[in-house]
């Protein structure tokens, strides 16, 4: 069968335009999803607690295996993505985080037209449904709903009394006009439940005739007839299939899988599809390149206020987990972060630089089981390292070489060590210090710079955050221009996290759900003319 677009990729983006391409009954509509369908409807993703068991199980995360990162140790992180409907959006923390509107204007000033702050605003007003701020910055009646997080534990609100003691304003909407401060954080979940573009976007979508997902279907490369992309080769159920496409085939497949699948299509750095034995379609240089991701280090203290770890043992989880099932009530109802600050460790910076997410509990979470614990994760919100994603070989069902460079930027450790000291300052001040025992990480006994630094190295952890692989621009860098058109093929775009030219400055589901609304109001807006 021919359709009208095929969509490779059911995840953040892949979902969106899956089902703003098919509300036209005119269009026929593919979604190939690598992953398995159905798990994204059950409460061990829909519950919002459930996030802690979700990541590193292999049933509904891909675990991507890097190569040793030779600024973090020489140590080799696995990174997370999500298996299922959904992506990543469908396993990760929640935190519904734009970023500063300077991010997008960065992306225009690159020359990537479009993609301004006020030309992307429009787009998450859409997508959102929210209580949170005003009108002019936020949406009323879109598909995802987000919300702070309920209930509120008492140590978080010392927290934020905290942060504001120690010099960092008090913003009662970082998706507004400014990131700059400490607030609730804001969170995918409304009424208790999750909010994946495949629960918001993609479920009410499948009841259209004109609209099919398949699930289980890895895309093996994109068909092209020339260099027009005519349609995509996949393998499910163990036999190879084809799929074909009369209008576009789009790229929603991540920051991994997507340049990925774009190298053994024969499109990307020409000596590194020549090594693997595939024939090049169109030499494209960028293709794996700007390999980024968020460094997070991870602060843990031992508090008298009731956390989450003390709730960490057998006979209490079920108990939250029953409240949650039957009532929507509890604290399986709550993200990942209750709390997160956006902070300048320099007045004369135009944005803030440092993130720190306060987590009530131990993670790994048998770290704190039946005890008081909470984290501050800290990490830079604009890191200028960039590692790099290529073919391992020319088999589609092996695993890319993935190199990253978490902490190789210039600035990237003194703006952690900022930032550490930024998160102490906070649990030094007068609201929280009193509930405070003991800091178990990094340790009283860490204190300079140059130990700091050695902790950093040695500890920092990958947010998963994985982006900017086939980046949007004009440069010969560039894979792809400012309507997500692969230069130099026809009637192929990209349409994820992979586009991203820098990263934003915080978690990057939501601008993943934004680049997905603007790419369906681009494609459409081609088709007409």
């Amino acid at each position: 069968m021919t359709w009208d677009y095929i969509v490779v990729g059911a995840g953040s983006a892949g979902c969106v335009i899956a089902a703003r391409l098919s509300e036209n009954p005119a269009h026929k509509v593919l979604l190939l999803n690598a992953g398995y369908g159905g798990l994204d409807r059950t409460p061990f993703v829909t519950a919002p607690a459930a996030a802690y068991y979700t990541s590193h199980n292999p049933v509904f995360d891909w675990n991507h295996r890097t190569e040793q990162d030779a600024s973090s140790a020489s140590r080799a992180p696995i990174i997370h993505n999500g298996k299922i409907t959904g992506g990543g959006g469908a396993i990760n923390g929640m935190m519904f985080i734009r970023g500063s509107a300077g991010d997008f204007d960065e992306w225009a000033e690159l020359g990537n037209e479009g993609w301004s702050y006020r030309d992307v605003l429009p787009f998450f007003r859409k997508m959102e449904h929210t209580p949170m701020g005003s009108d002019e910055f936020h949406g009323r009646d879109g598909p995802v709903g987000v919300d702070y997080p309920d209930p509120l534990l008492d140590v978080t609100h010392r927290f934020i009394e905290a942060a504001t003691e120690a010099g960092i304003p008090y913003n009662s909407d970082i998706n507004g006009a400014t990131n700059e401060g400490v607030t609730r954080t804001p969170s995918s979940i409304f009424n208790g439940v999750r909010q994946s573009t495949a629960q918001t976007y993609l479920h009410p979508a499948l009841k259209r005739r004109n609209l099919k997902i398949l699930s289980g279907a890895s895309v093996h490369r994109v068909l092209f007839d020339g260099k027009d992309a005519i349609g995509v080769e996949y393998r499910k159920s163990g036999k190879i299939r084809k799929a074909l496409a009369a209008k576009e085939t789009i790229l929603c497949a991540g920051g991994v899988k997507s340049p990925q699948i774009l190298m053994l299509s024969g499109v990307g750095p020409e000596q590194t599809l020549r090594d693997v034995g595939i024939p090049v379609v169109h030499p494209l240089e960028g293709v794996g390149q700007n390999y980024m991701d968020h460094a997070s280090v991870r602060l843990m203290y031992s508090v008298t206020l009731p956390t989450w770890s003390k709730e960490m043992v057998p006979h209490r989880q079920a108990m939250h987990g029953l409240n949650w099932l039957f009532r929507r009530k509890g604290l399986a109802r709550s993200g990942v972060s209750q709390a997160v600050a956006f902070v300048r460790t320099d007045k004369t910076l135009p944005y803030p630089d440092v993130q720190i997410s306060l987590l009530p509990l131990a993670v790994p979470v048998a770290a704190g089981r039946g005890k008081n614990m909470m984290m501050l994760w800290a990490n830079e919100c604009k890191p200028t390292g960039r590692g790099t994603l290529t073919l391992s070989s020319a088999d589609p069902e092996a695993p890319p070489k993935i190199t990253p460079s978490l902490l190789s930027g210039n600035q990237s450790i003194d703006t952690i060590i900022k930032g550490i000291r930024i998160a102490r300052g906070i649990m030094e001040a007068g609201a929280i210090r009193p509930y405070v025992l003991d800091e178990a990480l990094p340790g009283r006994e860490v204190q300079t710079d140059a130990e700091m630094e050695r902790w950093i190295r040695e500890t920092a952890l990958s947010m998963c955050h994985q982006s900017g692989t086939c980046k949007m621009g004009q440069d010969e860098a560039a894979v792809v221009d400012a309507r997500l058109r692969v230069r130099g093929v026809g009637r192929l775009r990209i349409a994820d996290a992979s586009i991203m030219p820098t990263i934003p400055s915080g978690n990057i589901n939501a601008p993943t759900i934004m680049i997905g609304e603007k790419a369906a109001a681009m494609i459409l807006e081609d088709a007409a003319g």
